[in-house]
């Protein structure tokens, strides 16, 4: 497929234009084309097993999709393989949730294993493999190394990289082996926070990987090499940030792939994050970078980095004074806000589009009003597809209240509809229906005889009847 992809149109027809979906729709119908495609690349001959790292993050629209995979039965050879901190996964949360209701449906076999620190003999184990030496002769550096680290994996390998470091572990030429002294192992002193490991071992590196280090961390754990460039671009940039983070892979600080830097660990990256001393250089810190990227990305750029860029700015916009700024940022939201709702990416388009509102004033609605209805329709709709409710009555009241036209409130109307329809409350969304339906000057009453509701819906059975599964999604 991959050697025929630009001749696939030869091979099939054109596909008809899909259409229009809202939030709701768009995300059903994004986990039914994954279950299809699931359905036709996993069998029992042809196992796929999929890893999931850190699940005590993932968001509700994630968790769904994980659900809607497990519990289809048509899905053959599939394995899920997830991991968690239980620490940070208290009784009531969403995961913990959606494993117990899957535990209990009894739609898959759930196997949870419990990970501790290394024992000793995995020290030893360890020691061996990488120093290249016998069990027995890494023995007393190993319990040595058990005692000072607890067993805790990253303390380990840190401490044993603090060892090199400092030299009380070392690659002799002469006996061509690695050797140590035992009593300035045992001596050496550890401190009990990893954040304060890190940091030594950080403030140990260079002033120019130090800012390197300041810059990656506001991007949380990972950031792309491109990204590092466009920032280099300014004028009043000295040094090549990309090139400093180089110097921390190459100390185990960060690891490198393809384009991609990754922190070694969260809390390196928190470590890294530490260096900038308070909340308000923090700010200043993310919003400069969002200045950044925002003048000197090019046009695919700032498509291609929108969410970063945007994600940058927001994290800084405490320190937004200039009216026009906020504009211009609420502009760059509801643009982030609608490419994150057409990915069905629906928990960052609701954070996009909440910041988006709350840099209007009550200036822009006489100013940019059309700026300001979008972001709360989109706001709206996407708080729907989440499931708030609650924000949802909330949006819809402010954008009732301030607006003039019927066709400013038509959009909240719907999702209000919608909302309703979703929270069982049938009622209200037929009275919402008939009140939007009378302001467009058709008199519907609510009082409808059973005669004629039961006509009505046997005509809709009877137009459903002639509609494929295909043509239904497509409508």
């Amino acid at each position: 497929m991959e050697g025929r992809g630009n001749s696939s149109g030869t091979f099939t027809p054109p596909a008809p234009p899909v259409a229009h979906a809202n939030g709701a729709e768009a995300l059903r119908r994004l986990i039914f084309m994954i279950r299809a495609l699931f359905r036709v690349t996993c069998s029992r001959s042809h196992p796929v097993v999929i890893f999931l790292d850190d699940l005590q993050w993932a968001d509700e629209t994630s968790l769904l999709l994980m659900n809607a995979l497990i519990t289809d039965t048509t899905i053959e050879g599939l394995l899920f393989i997830g991991s968690y901190r239980d620490n940070e996964v208290t009784a009531d949360h969403p995961l913990r949730i959606r494993i117990s209701d899957l535990d209990r449906m009894g739609f898959a076999k759930i196997t949870s294993l419990h990970l501790d620190n290394l024992d000793v003999r995995t020290v030893e184990s360890l020691l061996s493999d990488t120093l290249c030496l016998t069990p027995l002769m890494v023995r007393h550096l190993a319990q040595a190394v058990w005692q000072k680290t607890a067993g805790n994996a990253l303390f380990v390998v840190q401490f044993i990289s603090a060892l090199h470091d400092e030299g009380l572990l070392r690659f002799s030429l002469v006996t061509k082996r690695w050797e140590w002294d035992i009593e300035k192992v045992r001596q050496k002193q550890i401190t009990s926070s990893v954040a304060k490991l890190m940091m030594d071992k950080i403030l140990r590196m260079a002033p120019e990987v130090l800012e390197a280090l300041k810059v990656a961390s506001c991007f949380g754990a990972e950031c792309e090499e491109a990204v590092l460039h466009i920032i280099d671009r300014a004028p009043d940039r000295i040094g090549d940030t990309a090139a400093a983070l180089d110097i921390a892979v190459s100390e185990g600080i960060m690891s490198k792939v393809n384009s991609l830097y990754r922190f070694s660990h969260d809390q390196i990256q928190q470590a890294a994050y530490q260096l900038v001393p308070d909340l308000v250089n923090k700010a200043a810190l993310h919003l400069l970078i969002g200045k950044l990227l925002w003048k000197w990305a090019s046009k695919d750029e700032f498509n291609m980095f929108l969410f970063v860029l945007v994600d940058q700015l927001h994290r800084g916009s405490c320190l937004l004074t200039d009216p026009d700024e906020k504009v211009e940022l609420a502009r760059l939201s509801l643009l982030a806000g609608e490419m994150a709702h057409s990915l069905s990416a629906f928990l960052p388009a609701s954070s996009y589009l909440e910041t988006g509102c709350l840099l209007l004033t009550e200036t822009d609605w006489e100013c940019h009003r059309k700026l300001c209805f979008s972001l709360l329709n989109l706001f709206a709709e996407t708080q729907y597809v989440v499931g708030d409710f609650a924000s949802v009555a909330k949006v819809v009241k402010t954008v009732l209240s301030r607006a003039n036209e019927l066709s400013e409130k038509l959009s909240v109307y719907h999702t209000l509809v919608l909302s309703f329809g979703a929270q069982g409350h049938v009622s209200d969304a037929i009275r919402t229906l008939l009140s939007v339906v009378n302001l467009l000057g058709e008199n519907l009453s609510l009082n409808t005889s059973q005669e004629a509701m039961k006509k009505e819906i046997g005509k809709t059975m009877q137009l459903l009847s002639m509609q494929t599964e295909e043509s239904m999604l497509n409508m």
